[in-house]
């Protein structure tokens, strides 16, 4: 899973890398909270 997760992130950084860290903040949040 890490390893796809891995390249999913990669792809994805190439292509976009200010919306992308917007994204993990957004994504992160939920999980500190819970």
């Amino acid at each position: 899973m890490s390893d796809r997760f891995d390249e999913f992130v990669r792809k994805i950084f190439k292509k976009q890398n200010r919306q992308v860290v917007i994204l993990i903040d957004e994504y992160d949040k939920p999980f500190t909270e819970r």
